[in-house]
Formats: C-alpha cells, sequence, structure tokens
C-alpha cells in the first residue's frame, strides 16, 4: 500500500497500478522493469496470490533468482486453492518451463487447463510445449493401428463439438 503524496493516507490504488504495469512489462519482455513494479507490488500486497505469482514468474524469467520464483508461484497457488484464477496456474507452469521442469509444468498446466477450459493462455502453453494426448487404449502403443484410427476419431469428435 502506498502513500497518497497530498494528505499522507494510505493509498489502496498504488499496488494495483504497479502490478498492472509490471505484468503489461513483464509480457512486453522489460524483465527488470517488470521485477521493479511487481516487487513493489507483492510487497504492499501483503500475500495477495495475484501479487505473489506475478512477482514469481518475473523472478523466474529473471534469471537472478529463478528457484525462489518458482517457490513464489507455488505458494501464490497453494494460498488461493479455495479460489485459484487461472494466471496462477499459467504463471506457475510458465515458471517450471524457465527451470526446465517440463513434467511438473505439463501436469499444472493441465490441472488448470481442466478447471479454466476457456484459458487461452493455458491452452496455448500446452500447445506450444508439443504434448500430445495419452493412447486411447494405453496397453497399446502409440503407433497400433486400432490407436490410431481411434485417435483419429477422438480428435475429430472434439473438434466438433467445440464447434457446437
Amino acid at each position: 500500500m502506498g502513500i497518497d503524496r497530498d494528505n499522507g493516507a494510505p493509498n489502496e490504488e498504488e499496488p494495483t497500478k504497479d502490478l498492472g504495469i509490471g505484468r503489461d512489462l513483464l509480457v512486453q519482455g522489460d524483465i527488470p522493469a517488470a521485477i521493479k513494479h511487481l516487487c513493489r507490488a507483492f510487497e504492499a500486497s501483503t500475500g495477495d496470490p495475484e501479487a505473489m505469482s506475478w512477482y514469481g514468474l518475473a523472478l523466474a524469467k529473471g534469471g537472478v533468482d529463478r528457484l525462489r520464483g518458482v517457490v513464489l508461484c507455488e505458494a501464490a497457488l497453494r494460498k488461493a486453492a479455495h479460489r485459484p484464477l487461472p494466471e496462477l496456474y499459467h504463471n506457475l507452469g510458465q515458471a517450471y518451463l524457465v527451470v526446465e521442469y517440463r513434467a511438473q509444468a505439463a501436469d499444472v498446466l493441465r490441472q488448470g487447463a481442466s478447471r479454466f477450459p476457456e484459458h487461452e493462455g493455458l491452452m496455448r502453453t500446452l500447445v506450444d510445449m508439443g504434448l500430445r494426448r495419452r493412447p486411447v487404449l494405453p496397453f497399446l502403443s502409440r503407433r497400433n493401428p486400432v490407436n490410431k484410427y481411434l485417435g483419429l476419431l477422438r480428435h475429430r469428435l472434439l473438434a466438433r463439438s467445440q464447434k457446437e
């Protein structure tokens, strides 16, 4: 919480403003400036999961303290377990990818995508990772013609149901 320069009273808008600016800078790739704004938002927010998650992602991408960034993103998702935001899953997944924890990234992104299927960032990141669905019949090899045919059929049915 910042201090209003006019009357010395606490200003509720500054952490929110820093969070928004920091988020925009991080998306644009200006990580040092993003870290500065997100750090201020995090420190002023007294444990807000959203500010914690964005600051953690900035730290992970900044390369200075990547593991601390991952820990902050994990803590943010745990803290908001009762009302998680899709960004918390997405940020943690991205932080895991930065530190090359692909399996954990895939797990958390899938969890987020199952809870928030409309969130484009989660879905895009999963696609960008090149993850494939499990074979329809896991006891057969992926190359088995039965699995191939059933996989094509599943893909077409899912695509058709999403169009409707």
